[in-house]
């Protein structure tokens, strides 16, 4: 049975996630997208086919599934800091020498952050539809109304999720593949569904040429739908295995 975990953020909010625990010291933490949570469906195929062989977080940032917070006052910069945490109480619960990341959308950003900030710790980085190129993100959402001002501009509704200006300010211009200048892509193994219209697979053009990127035939933003899921779990779970 999973352990629940809780441990505080900079702000004094309350973190949790759920830890399946293992004799091994070695360990995989799954980090979501936009106001997701870790228990979300992507995440569970690969879960279940290494579930009992090493130790796994699913762990939840604040404002988000089971996590505390006030989630409009997202930034990218405070959830790389929880996440940070994260992975410090995921190492001592569980003892770990190594750790994997599996990141999907907005957790990609997230977990290729702490690679090029923790390299020697991060043992491997999964990408799921990783949103890196934020600013095509948003521009793309703004071409499909997908962004709408609330408080004369001072918070915005994304898909219904309501958002400080702080974010954008933060992101509107950003494109994260700058980071794989400061990280060792041979850890990095991207997954990317060719009908994903939340994030246009031609704005990771410079993460496709400097890593192994593997396009996903009919596959969306969730990659979640078992047939999806099916053609892509196999080389996944050998990436994190090896």
């Amino acid at each position: 049975m999973a352990e629940l975990i809780e441990f505080k953020n900079k702000s004094g909010e309350v973190l949790r996630g759920l830890l399946d625990k293992t004799e091994s010291d070695h360990g995989v933490i799954f980090l979501p997208g936009l106001g997701g949570t870790s228990l979300r469906t992507c995440f569970n195929p690969i879960r279940e086919k290494i579930l009992g062989e090493t130790n796994i977080f699913r762990f939840d940032f604040s404002g988000s599934g089971l996590s505390d917070g006030y989630f409009p006052d997202i930034t990218i910069r405070d959830q790389t800091e929880e996440a940070k945490l994260a992975i410090n109480e995921f190492k001592q619960a569980a003892g770990l020498k190594s750790i994997d990341l599996v990141g999907h959308s907005l957790g990609g950003i997230i977990a290729l952050s702490i690679l090029s900030q923790l390299s020697e710790e991060i043992r491997r980085v999964l990408l799921l539809a990783p949103a890196l190129n934020f600013k095509a993100v948003i521009e793309n959402f703004t071409k499909l109304k997908s962004i709408q001002e609330e408080d004369g501009g001072k918070a915005f509704f994304w898909k219904n999720l309501k958002i400080e200006k702080t974010f954008f300010l933060e992101n509107h211009d950003a494109d994260y593949q700058s980071l794989l200048d400061d990280v060792s892509t041979e850890k990095l193994l991207t997954f990317h569904g060719l009908k994903d219209e939340s994030v246009p697979i031609n704005s990771l053009k410079i993460l496709k040429s400097k890593s192994n990127f593997i396009e996903v035939p009919g596959g969306d933003h969730s990659l979640d739908h078992p047939e999806i899921v099916v053609s892509y779990i196999s080389k996944a779970v050998k990436f994190l295995k090896e």
